[in-house]
């Protein structure tokens, strides 16, 4: 997660727990969060904060987003493990699959491509 991405995270995790940053410096709270949580992903923390809100009553700790944040939270070997369901069992690609290539530097096959392509017209067509 990048430091604006992180600033505008907390801004949302304020309307669940409005006392979020109990009496610290925003920037300085900000700063420090954005350090922790660059290696989560915006969208997983997102997940990972509505999991927490219906869980917790008083503001959650960096380590609790990132716990609640890890299965949301795929790698290159969760690809590899799409493609491979998708090609023996023919069970559809997930949507994150994309998304999770780029991240992580995966270099996807051409046929996987050639999928997330034929998507792509087959919207503009419709």
């Amino acid at each position: 997660m990048t430091n604006q991405e992180t600033t505008d995270y907390m801004l949302k995790l304020m309307n669940w727990w409005p006392n979020l940053f109990r009496d610290n410096d925003p920037n300085e709270m900000t700063d420090a969060w954005a350090v922790s949580l660059a290696p989560v992903p915006y969208e997983a923390a997102m997940k990972a904060a509505v999991d927490l809100s219906r869980k917790c009553k008083w503001p959650p700790t960096v380590a609790d987003i990132c716990e609640a944040a890890r299965p949301y939270i795929h790698t290159k070997f969760d690809v590899i493990g799409a493609i491979d369901r998708y090609r023996d069992f023919q069970i559809p690609l997930p949507e994150w699959i994309y998304e999770t290539a780029m991240r992580t530097g995966y270099t996807l096959p051409p046929d996987i491509l050639a999928i997330r392509d034929n998507k792509r017209i087959n919207k503009r067509i419709e």
